[in-house]
This record gives C-alpha cells, sequence and structure tokens, in this order.
C-alpha cells in the first residue's frame, strides 16, 4: 500500500484481480493430475491416520446468481467416524517424503461423504445464508415499495388532474396525448414493481449447488512425535482444557 502512494500506476495484486485469478486458475489445471492421485502429510498432533477429502460447495439464488462459495473438508477415521473440518486444518500438515507407505484405501464411498457433508455442513451454510439473504431481500423489497409506489401515487395525481381538464370541457390539442402518456407511465411503473418484486422472490430462494470433490489426502502421524525436539508442539487435550 505504501509503495501505490509512490507509484500509482503499480497494481496491488489480490485475490479477484484478473492476473492473480488467471494464475489461480492455471496452478490448478496444472496441479488437476496430483490433486487426483492425492497427497500424504504428516501431523504432529495426531496419533492415528486419517483421510481428508477436500469439497467446494456454493449457494446460488433463484436467479442462479453465486451468493457465497466455500471450501470444506471432511475428515475420515480408521475407524470410519466422519467429521467436518475447516480448510484451515491445512495450514498445520507438513509434506511427507514421496513413497510414505499410507493404509489401505479402503473407506466410505464418494456418495456417502457428500451425503454427510450436505446433512452436516451444507445445510447448516445454506441456511445461514438463506437467513441473511432474506433480510437484504426484505429491505431492498421495502426500499423499492416506498420508491416506486411514490412514483406511481405521483402519475396517478398527474393523470386524474388531466382526466378532470377533459371532464371540464378542456379541448387542447395535448391534452389527449398528455393522458395517454400518463396513463403508459403507471403501467410501466406498475409493471417495474410487479416484475422486480418476482426477481426479489427468486433472489429469495436459495439452494446448495456446485459440489466438487477437489481432492484428496492421507495424514499420518509424525514419525518424529514422540521425540524430543518434536515431542513438546504435540497438542495436550488436558492442557488445551485447562
Amino acid at each position: 500500500k505504501e509503495i501505490l502512494k509512490r507509484l500509482p500506476t503499480y497494481d496491488w495484486v489480490t485475490p479477484g484481480h484478473p492476473l492473480f485469478e488467471v494464475v489461480r486458475e492455471d496452478l490448478l489445471e496444472n496441479v488437476r493430475a496430483e490433486m487426483d492421485k492425492g497427497a500424504v502429510f504428516f501431523d504432529v498432533h495426531r496419533s492415528v491416520p486419517a483421510r481428508l477429502s477436500v469439497y467446494s460447495a456454493a449457494i446460488r439464488d433463484g436467479l442462479g446468481h453465486v451468493l457465497h462459495r466455500r471450501l470444506f473438508i471432511v475428515q475420515e477415521e480408521i475407524d470410519g467416524t466422519l467429521t467436518v473440518r475447516q480448510p484451515t486444518l491445512l495450514l498445520d500438515l507438513v509434506p511427507a517424503p514421496s513413497g510414505t507407505p499410507v493404509p489401505g484405501d479402503a473407506g466410505k464411498d464418494q456418495t456417502s461423504l457428500e451425503h454427510f457433508l450436505v446433512q452436516e455442513a451444507l445445510e447448516p451454510f445454506l441456511a445461514e445464508v438463506a437467513a441473511q439473504r432474506s433480510k437484504e431481500i426484505q429491505t431492498v423489497a421495502h426500499h423499492l415499495e416506498i420508491s416506486l409506489n411514490e412514483l406511481i401515487h405521483r402519475q396517478n395525481l398527474r393523470l386524474a388532474e388531466l382526466i378532470d381538464q377533459q371532464q371540464s370541457g378542456d379541448t387542447s390539442p395535448l391534452l389527449a396525448a398528455n393522458t395517454k402518456q400518463a396513463e403508459d407511465r403507471v403501467d410501466e411503473l406498475n409493471g417495474r414493481l410487479e416484475g422486480r418484486q418476482r426477481e426479489l422472490q427468486k433472489e429469495r430462494n436459495c439452494t446448495i449447488s456446485d459440489i466438487q470433490r477437489h481432492g484428496t489426502a492421507w495424514v499420518l502421524p509424525h514419525p518424529e512425535r514422540a521425540t524430543p525436539r518434536v515431542a513438546a508442539l504435540v497438542r495436550d487435550d488436558e492442557i488445551e482444557r485447562i
């Protein structure tokens, strides 16, 4: 930010910047094959192996617009227990050397994992987004009705004034044209109000979409977790409780 003050022609590249997004998409495409193969990590806090499946999902409104998109991790223990973890879990892992042996790949199928993900994470995610969306739509609808109803009211007053002139015997050649113009304007404003209300009703309806599995990984206990150098880093649940 300080550099930008001195060199305003420079770009600060952040998520959403075209260059950032192009590099991100190119990187994902180049590592897709490796992601499909899976990865192996060590975790100093883990005493038994587990398998991670990384998913993303989006919430769309009734018009198809993406409202939110998030990453989720489904953690599968050796005994089959499933939990949903945050993507920040990956920050605590270290890559295992190539050729590190892993347990047998037998586990729950992808359908079971996705069903668990929907129940435990995506439905609460949907409820959270839907509640937020409903509040936003309610605010927009309120202001929409105030503004357009006021414009409709003004046009109706103008139309009533023109009709009174006609009934009073005004023969001005522009009166009929002005009356027709006022009637068309009232119809247009009513159409805008009704059309926008229908759109807002669709925007209020949120659904889960775009569930994608991006890759899997085994997380193994760190082979040096019992050594003096690493043991001090291992999580102690009793200490955490205190």
